[in-house]
């Protein structure tokens, strides 16, 4: 949708769009995002369309509900933190200006209604202070639209609010405010609500009475010293003249005004410097406070400082912390911040609450509980208040026991107890005059008039003095006077008698009896008399014997080879356990003569011996002989048999001292009569080594490491050295001796292709290396060669060279190393 006059905020890489007027002077409420990375627009809410919905909510609380009305024309473009903030504005028609101040989170994604009135109250005079720079709550800018606003960066972000065209009144305003985010608080500066006068003043001089004229639409902002500019705008025509086309006098300017802020003159609280403004000012008794104080003061003062305030520096400025014991006041003070005087305090009430004490006593019925608990005794109970201080409540609880009343009785047959005529255990409950239960348990026993008693019985055992098979009839009384007639058919039940021999090994038992004898036990039948049983046990008893063995290590007797002792376990003659205790030792082969690990010079020999006197030896070289000697890098290992044919084994390791190596060239050539010079490096060191050359003749000194010397034809040189350690290396080197050099240039030749005098190279002999190259008469290069490279053809770039005369520079490498260099002249002729 076009529109005009819309709030415009931007947020890091994001750009944000809010309400607006569209063609036919409708306005709207919708807001944008624009993603200046992508590229790409995002709705974030309100409509499409004018007349949409909107809700205010609860000043200063944000909501997801709520969402401004349609508006145009009001002051944006502040941003502190991830927080858009917008003012005034005109709704729906340009006759209804606005006063509110909205918030838009840009985290959350929630609007909230912070100061003004509502559209409800639109065209608001504002509420103005009695004089300029009162800090006085309840103050905000009348209703307006195209206001100028900025945001500096002292005194946390604070907004200025300039100018402006108010309501249907038509008015242009020239009034001052500056917004406080952290309190939610409007300061009038200076102006006048319809105050429409103006003093310039001289250009570029400040001055108490200047003032710009009343005007709408300016540009404001401000430097790096937090002054404010304000720029052109729309404003009435200040010359005295009525125009047709323009019935409301307007013009345009464009004067150039600074505002230099007084920031003594705005009563700035120190709550405003509070990082944390929700600070507790009502606590618990053991808990503390914390105040947060923002980052640019140099010092920080409590009255009264005592063990219970603490000021620590944290990150994000200082932080104190209060721990009062009771209700106390502090007066904090502050030094050195920009926005007010050098001295700036504030006193903080802490409210000290002791937390709510309570009690009670009950009395419950046993089985009953109160407040979860069931038992006699006093318990403590803790609760959260509003404040969330505990609430004491002590509870003194008794338990009344249960009346339990248990009665014995016995009675005739026929005679009955509170209406039991049965024998038995019977309970009943009935409510006491406490309320609780009271148990009766009777415990009835009744006495038949009738008994007739039908059993066996064990002989030698007796029932109602009988021992003898038979009816018997006996009348009873009791001491209850119960009469009883008795009848008892009575049987005898014979025992059982049986005998057993056994034979057992010693720890072993047999029916529980472990020793040799004769042993009776008296049983259970089963008819339930007596039943003897006779036993005769004999216990053989084990043996017992110990065995020592000496083996050799490695070899094993009856399956153990370890040293150590052993328990086996066999049967004797008598099938009892016969224990052998084997004690079992190794025994090692001992060398006669310990082999050591040696080391030698390269080429010569070592012997290791192990020495005479056991039976067999075998060495990993095949040597079966006490003795080897050795002269290979290595390790020799021996095997040997002692005396007690036992096997042993030693081991010896053959090293060389530092393998010493002479670098010197194999092969060198040099013309007779002329200086050679032997400059040999030893690795890895000729420190306390000898040098020893030959023929010691030619040498002016035969030990010296660096040689000279001349030769008159071929010779070998040959070099000894000998290391520290006596240890010798040897390096021979060939000399080649030659008379002198050659070399020749031929004057021309013909590259016709008739294999006779084609190519053109350079004659030498007796030299290490040569390069050479051939010029045309217009000095460029043709063709160029280095020692055995092919001769030149007469060819340059593939084609045919002309004939005429070439020119040819040449450098010879003689073999001792000097440079010859040689340039002339030839002919090509085809």
């Amino acid at each position: 949708m076009d529109k005009i006059s819309t709030a415009t905020w931007s947020y890091r890489d994001k750009a944000f769009m809010f309400g607006g007027r569209s063609y036919g002077i409708l306005n709207s409420n919708d807001l944008w995002e624009y993603n200046m990375t992508t590229g790409l627009w995002t709705w974030h809410g309100g409509s499409t369309s004018p007349g949409s919905y909107y809700s205010y909510g609860i000043k200063g609380i944000a909501n997801a509900n709520n969402w401004p009305p349609n508006m145009y024309g009001s002051t944006s473009g502040w941003v502190v933190g991830s927080k858009l903030f917008y003012v005034g504005g005109a709704e729906l028609s340009s006759n209804n200006y606005l006063s509110e101040l909205w918030e838009y989170d840009i985290n959350t994604g929630l609007w909230t209604w912070l100061n003004g009135e509502t559209k409800a109250s639109f065209n608001h005079p504002g509420v103005y202070s009695s004089k300029p720079c009162l800090d006085s709550p309840g103050l905000f800018p009348s209703s307006r639209n195209h206001a100028n606003s900025v945001n500096t960066r002292v005194c946390n972000n604070s907004l200025w609010y300039n100018s402006g065209l108010r309501g249907n009144l038509l008015t242009f305003l020239n009034d001052l405010w500056l917004y406080k985010p952290l309190d939610n608080r409007w300061i009038w500066v200076y102006g006048k609500l319809g105050d429409t006068t103006y003093h310039y003043g001289q250009k570029g001089v400040s001055s108490p009475a200047n003032k710009p004229p009343a005007r709408q639409l300016a540009l404001m902002w401000s430097d790096n010293q937090d002054r404010l500019y304000l720029f052109g705008g729309n404003y009435y025509n200040v010359v005295d003249y009525t125009d047709p086309n323009n019935p409301y006098n307007f013009t345009y300017g464009n004067d150039l005004w600074r505002y230099d802020p007084d920031y003594s003159c705005i009563n700035y609280s120190l709550s405003e410097k509070f990082i944390d403004r929700n600070i507790k000012y009502k606590i618990c008794v053991g808990d503390s406070t914390i105040v947060k104080v923002r980052a640019g003061y140099d010092s920080l003062r409590v009255v009264p400082m005592s063990a219970e305030v603490a000021i620590r520096t944290v990150a994000s400025g200082s932080e104190i912390s209060l721990k009062p014991s009771a209700t106390k006041s502090y007066k904090i003070i502050a030094y050195g911040y920009r926005c007010e005087s050098l001295l700036d305090s504030l006193t903080v009430p802490i409210e000290v609450y002791p937390p709510r004490i309570s009690s009670e006593t009950k009395t419950i019925c046993f089985g009953g509980s109160y407040l979860g608990k069931t038992t006699t005794g006093s318990y403590v109970f803790r609760y959260p208040d509003p404040l969330k201080c505990d609430s004491i409540h002590t509870l003194t609880l008794t338990v009344r026991p249960q009346n339990i009343k248990t009665i014995d009785s016995t009675v005739c047959e026929g005679v009955s107890v509170y209406g039991r005529s049965v024998s038995g255990s019977y309970r009943d409950t009935f409510t006491g005059s406490n309320g609780c239960d009271s148990i009766r348990q009777l415990n009835l026993t009744v006495i038949p008039k009738n008994q007739l008693i039908d059993t066996a019985i064990c002989r030698g055992q007796s029932l109602a003095g009988y021992t003898a098979a038979g009816t018997y009839y006996d009348t009873l009384t009791s001491t209850q006077g119960c009469v009883t007639y008795r009848v008892i058919k009575l049987a005898i039940k014979e025992p059982s008698s049986s005998s057993y021999s056994q034979t057992i090994c010693e720890g072993q038992s047999y029916w529980g009896h472990s020793t040799t004898g004769i042993h009776t036990d008296i049983l259970s039948a089963a008819n339930g008399c007596d039943s003897t049983r006779t036993l005769n046990l004999t216990v053989n008893t084990k043996s017992f014997f110990t065995l020592t063995k000496e083996i050799c290590r490695g070899d094993s007797y009856e399956g153990e080879s370890q040293a150590g002792t052993y328990l086996d376990t066999f049967l004797n003659a008598k099938g009892c356990d016969s224990i052998r205790t084997l004690v079992l030792t190794l025994r090692n082969a001992k060398p006669i003569k310990k082999l050591k690990d040696t080391a030698i010079c390269k080429g010569s020999y070592a012997v290791f011996d192990a020495g005479i006197g056991h039976i067999n030896y075998l060495w990993t070289t095949g040597a079966q002989t006490p003795s080897i000697q050795v002269s290979q890098l290595g390790e020799y290992k021996l095997s040997y048999t002692d005396t007690a044919n036992c096997l042993g084994l030693d081991s010896a390791k053959l090293s060389f001292y530092n393998d010493t190596e002479i670098i010197l060239e194999d092969e060198l050539s040099n013309y007779k009569g002329e200086l050679l010079i032997l400059n040999p490096k030893i690795k890895p060191s000729d420190v306390g080594g000898k040098y020893r050359w030959s023929p010691s003749q030619i040498f002016s000194c035969d030990s010296c490491r660096t040689v000279r010397f001349k030769l008159d034809s071929s010779a070998v040189v040959k070099l000894e050295f000998t290391d520290a350690k006596g240890c010798k290396a040897y390096k021979d080197v060939k000399v080649n001796i030659y008379d002198s050099w050659a070399v020749g240039f031929p004057t021309a030749f013909s590259p016709n292709g008739d294999s006779l005098n084609d190519t053109y190279f350079p004659n030498v002999a007796n030299i290490l290396s040569y390069t050479y190259a051939v010029y045309n008469r217009w000095g460029e290069k043709v063709y160029q060669a280095t020692n055995m490279q092919p001769a030149w053809n007469g060819t340059y770039k593939g084609h045919p060279v002309q004939t005429g005369m070439y020119s040819y520079y040449a450098e010879v490498v003689l073999l001792n190393g000097v440079k010859q260099t040689y340039s002339g002249s030839f002919q090509v002729v085809r």
